[in-house]
């Protein structure tokens, strides 16, 4: 049996509904990433589960990861990059957890934060080394971890491969103003039939549950295909926390974000960009980079963001003049209030939409793509208190016609 509800959507764009499921700063070196290339969305491919038989908890170590050639995915040499699902899970330190490309020197960078006993999941994009690998590293302690692929990256151009185009930060669906998902149940959006959208293969959405009743967690998945066993956000009650998600999308374009707790939960779900044909646009192709730092507040002379605090952000020298928009790791830092993270394109007005949300004392990271604005600039806001916030960018798309 389904209950169906319509809710709040972009005009013209989505319509939403609620449905019942069965089942469960520094310059680029030259030379060091690979050709341009189009994306190719999947169902969640599992690559490593440790806690299965013969499985084991990552240490304070690093390991590598073969990723090139595993299941459907292409060969070594044909596959640049990969979108992932991370989730750590029972931890037994406060930890952080870095992926990046086999064989290289471990970033500044963390994916993932946990505290003892938790589990934490987040979408990381990551280049690949020669041999199609990536390192998984923990910093302390031990942690079971959980890794899907959700699309992949091609080295160069390939027939078949989307191209990324941006549209304006946009809100799709927020439950609040009505009744919550709940337990068993999912939210199903929609993009609009219309041409262009009618070409659109997959979308870059940002899910955040809030106020939720009990533990559990959220899969994002093309609708009316069987749910995988993937989720890509975890939350405790109370909790408000986002993470981002590529999905391909299903008949009529539909996705379904699926509540896994047994109790109800609020999901809020804004769009940051879709996927098309390489036929319904020019430019878009993907570009991974070396993990590079463009901001920490920590460090002199940037400061934390205070209340209402609205800041440009220079990535000029981590990508190319060319490029129009970054995939960039974004996290809060130990805020001293209940907040939240947004960014969008330097030149445009603030979207009603948010990155990432943190509590007092949190390490939050979460994946933003966004577009570039004016000078290459994006810009960032603190809502509440005064935070930390550290940016790290990963790659970056060719500028591609807007839907």
């Amino acid at each position: 049996m389904r209950s169906r509800r319509l809710m709040r959507g972009a005009a013209g764009f989505l319509a939403a509904a609620l449905v019942t499921v069965t089942g469960v700063n520094a310059a680029v070196p030259a030379g060091a990433v690979p050709t341009a290339g189009g994306f190719f969305p999947i169902a969640p491919l599992r690559l490593l589960d440790t806690r299965g038989p013969g499985g084991a908890p990552l240490g304070a170590e690093e390991r590598l990861l073969a990723v090139a050639g595993v299941g459907s995915l292409p060969p070594a040499g044909d596959i640049a990059a990969v979108a992932l699902s991370v989730t750590a899970t029972e931890p037994t330190a406060a930890s952080f957890v870095s992926v990046y490309p086999g064989g290289t020197t471990r970033p500044n960078l963390s994916n993932l934060n946990v505290v003892p006993g938790q589990t934490v999941a987040n979408a990381v994009v990551s280049g690949l080394d020669a041999n199609g690998q990536v390192t998984l590293f923990n910093a302390a302690g031990t942690t079971h971890l959980v890794v899907d692929v959700v699309g992949w990256y091609s080295a160069g151009p390939t027939p078949g491969g989307a191209r990324f185009t941006p549209v304006p930060p946009m809100r799709l669906a927020d439950t609040r103003p009505d009744r919550p998902v709940f337990g068993n149940e999912a939210l199903v959006f929609e993009l609009s039939s219309t041409p262009p959208y009618d070409q659109v293969r997959a979308a870059v959405v940002n899910v955040t549950a809030t106020e939720p009743q009990g533990y559990g967690f959220f899969t994002v998945t093309p609708w009316d295909v069987p749910l995988p066993g993937a989720s890509m956000l975890n939350f405790v009650p109370g909790q408000t926390v986002a993470s981002s998600a590529v999905t391909s999308l299903g008949p009529h374009r539909r996705a379904a974000v699926y509540n896994g707790s047994p109790l109800p939960v609020h999901q809020v779900v804004d769009l940051n960009g879709v996927f098309v044909d390489e036929d319904a646009t020019t430019g878009g192709a993907f570009t991974p980079v070396p993990p590079t730092r463009v901001l920490d507040t920590r460090l002199a002379p940037q400061g934390p963001f205070g209340p209402n605090d609205e800041r440009p952000l220079d990535v000029t020298g981590s990508v190319p003049p060319a490029a129009g928009a970054v995939v960039a790791n974004v996290t809060v830092v130990a805020p001293d209030a209940h907040t939240f993270v947004s960014l969008w394109p330097t030149g445009g007005a603030r979207p009603g939409v948010s990155n990432v949300n943190a509590a007092p004392g949190q390490t939050v990271p979460n994946l933003v793509t966004v577009e570039l604005g004016d000078e290459g600039k994006v810009q960032l806001f603190n809502a509440v208190g005064n935070t930390d916030v550290v940016v790290d960018v990963l790659g970056w798309y060719e500028p591609a016609t807007s839907l």
